[in-house]
């Protein structure tokens, strides 16, 4: 019986592969109007992509992933150094491409300095603080603070204010007035709402932290009220991932996922936990699982990398 072969994963592309992957090669103006907005390649290469994308495409090839790749290979020694670094499943390419199509093609004024972990472009009103130099090109990015706000939920604090405060509040006022010889409505809606305010004051100052997270090609790093955590790739050797049952009112609502990265003594260097529901269209901009994700490709395209 034969040996089965195994096939290998696909290596990581560059930004610039997968920028050409995006771009309609068949429009060569176009084409390099979107490159030049990943900025992938300097002002002065066009006639070089002019003349590679024109021999390339000489046969009616369309476009793929094998067309891009060869197109880049030619381009290597003239693309920037963001357009070296790479772009697990070209999230930061499809990001921009997005702005672009949605601009009509043309180069919008904006330009998002990265895409959220979950690949769609950041927006002008997202305020980050500074990227800590350590984690190396930045691949994604999200933030809860915009135009130097936070963004809060009031709904959400509002039901646990009612809820947590409220309903306890009533019923404590209630049973206050059954002992003591106190006016049961005025004193049983005063401590109802005196309740209510404190949990909603609770809830809304736990969920008013500034925080920021980063996906980099050589580590991870977040911040909280100016408390900046940062993880090297580097310090482990291996990443590991277990998934349990996330139930909800006695119903599987997806996994909970912990991803730990161990070094070399098997010692754990570094752990991030998220929920993954079966739905993941119902996750918001900010939500965990699309960080630990981003964060599990950055970390493949780094072990794939000679800088491991």
């Amino acid at each position: 019986m034969g040996a089965r072969s195994v096939k290998s994963p696909a290596p990581t592309p560059t930004f610039l592969e997968a920028a050409l992957g995006l771009a309609p090669l068949q429009r060569g103006e176009d084409s390099w109007a979107f490159l030049r907005y990943c900025d992938v390649l300097p002002a002065d290469a066009k006639s070089d992509f002019n003349f590679v994308r024109a021999h390339e495409t000489s046969r009616g090839e369309k476009n793929g992933p094998a067309l891009a790749a060869r197109i880049a290979l030619s381009l290597a020694d003239r693309a920037t150094p963001k357009g070296r670094t790479p772009d697990p499943k070209s999230v930061r390419a499809k990001a921009l491409w997005q702005a672009f199509e949605a601009n009509n093609f043309k180069a919008p004024q904006y330009v998002p300095r990265w895409p959220n972990h979950s690949g769609t472009p950041t927006k002008e009103t997202d305020t980050f603080p500074p990227v800590p130099s350590e984690i190396g090109e930045v691949l994604s990015a999200t933030t809860n603070v915009h135009d130097g706000r936070v963004e809060r939920d009031h709904l959400a604090s509002i039901f646990f204010g009612i809820l947590i405060g409220g309903a306890p509040g009533a019923l404590l006022g209630f049973i206050a007035t059954q002992l003591a010889d106190w006016p049961a409505v005025p004193f049983t809606t005063g401590s109802t709402v005196v309740a209510t305010l404190i949990a909603y004051a609770v809830h809304a100052a736990r969920n008013s932290r500034h925080y920021a997270t980063w996906v980099g090609t050589e580590g991870l790093a977040t911040t909280t009220d100016g408390k900046v955590l940062v993880f090297r790739f580097e310090r482990a050797v291996r990443l590991d991932r277990t998934l349990s049952d996330q139930v909800s009112n006695g119903e599987v609502i997806g996994k909970r996922a912990e991803y730990t990265w161990l070094n070399s003594k098997n010692r754990i260097v570094h752990r991030a936990r998220a929920v993954l529901p079966d739905d993941p269209s119902s996750l918001p901009e900010t939500a965990a699982a699309h960080f630990v994700r981003a964060a599990e490709a950055a970390w493949k395209a780094f072990e794939d990398s000679d800088r491991r």
